[in-house]
Parts: C-alpha cells; sequence; structure tokens
C-alpha cells in the first residue's frame, strides 16, 4: 500500500508538474493573443489609412491626368494659332505679290477699253471680260486666304442660291460627257 502511495503521491505530482506548466502555458497564450489583438487593431487601422492614401492617389491620379490633357490642349492650339500666325504673314506677302500684277492686267484691260471703246472686236471684248473675271476671282481667292488666317465672325447673308450654283458652274471644269443645261437651274 505504501508502494502505491507512493506512485499515486508521484503521479499526483507529475500532474500539479504538468497543470502548472499548462498554466504557465495558458498564460504566455493569452499573453500571445493580447499582443496578436494589438496587431490586429494596428493593421486594421493601418489598412484604412491605406485605403484613404489609396483613394487620395487616384484623385491626384485624375487631376494630374486632366492636367496632362489640358496642357496637350493648349499646347496644340498654341501651335495652331503659331501656324496661322505664318500662314497670315505668307497671305500677306503673297496677297501683295500676285495683286501686283493683277492690278497691272486689269489696268491694261480698262486702258484698252477706253482706247478702242466700241471699236474693240465682240471676240476681243468677250475675252477680255473672261480675263476681268478670273482676275476678279485671283483677287477673291487672295482675300479668302488672308482672312483665312484672321479670326473673324462669320457673316451670314440672304443669297438666291440659284446664282450661287449658275456662277460655281460656269467655272467648274465640266467632263465632256457632262453637260450643264441651264433650263434646269
Amino acid at each position: 500500500l505504501e508502494v502505491k502511495a507512493k506512485q499515486l503521491a508521484t503521479v499526483a505530482k507529475n500532474k500539479e508538474n504538468i497543470r502548472r506548466k499548462l498554466v504557465v502555458t495558458a498564460n504566455k497564450l493569452v499573453v500571445i493573443a493580447k499582443e496578436k489583438e494589438s496587431v490586429r487593431r494596428k493593421l486594421l487601422v493601418t489598412a484604412k489609412n491605406l485605403d484613404i492614401k489609396a483613394k487620395q492617389l487616384v484623385v491626384t491620379a485624375k487631376e494630374k491626368e486632366n492636367i496632362r490633357l489640358k496642357l496637350a490642349e493648349a499646347t496644340d492650339e498654341l501651335a495652331r494659332k503659331e501656324k496661322l500666325a505664318v500662314i497670315g504673314k505668307l497671305a500677306g506677302i503673297m496677297g501683295h505679290e500676285i495683286r501686283n500684277p493683277l492690278g497691272v492686267i486689269r489696268n491694261s484691260i480698262y486702258f484698252l477699253t477706253m482706247k478702242f471703246g466700241e471699236s474693240i472686236d465682240e471676240k476681243v471684248k468677250r475675252h477680255m471680260d473672261i480675263i476681268q473675271t478670273e482676275i476678279d476671282g485671283c483677287d477673291k481667292i487672295i482675300s479668302d486666304v488672308l482672312d483665312f488666317a484672321r479670326i473673324k465672325p462669320p457673316s451670314i447673308t440672304e443669297t438666291e442660291i440659284n446664282s450661287v450654283v449658275k456662277a460655281s458652274l460656269s467655272k467648274a471644269s465640266m467632263p465632256l460627257q457632262c453637260r450643264a443645261h441651264p433650263s434646269t437651274f
């Protein structure tokens, strides 16, 4: 019986040692669990802060893209205005250089008309009228190019469409297979 009592006492001591170790381990696990909870809370705060920063970065990226697009538009507009300025200068020079000879031709036609008056052959008169019409057309083209270089609001006028079509067709070169009849206007 003594042996059994000693064995039981040893088993009881072992059990007590195991219980103490389990208590120590349980206490350590409680500490670890508290540390984990603290880390989890910190991670949640960090995740929320990161989410806020990410949203701010998205807004900043959109703002930067909008600024980039506006800059590209402004750059394109500046380039277009510079081109128009160059075209304007060229148009002014060309207008001057082309209008001078046209003025000489116009004055020559006027002189010939005054000099020969009614005695001008009908065919010559018709050709002089064609030359005058073409000079007016060239002058109009020069004015249009000069006006193109200048930015101004369009002016709207009421016009008889048939006269515009007739004038356009009279200047157009028609293929031989096509014929325009005045009765269709």
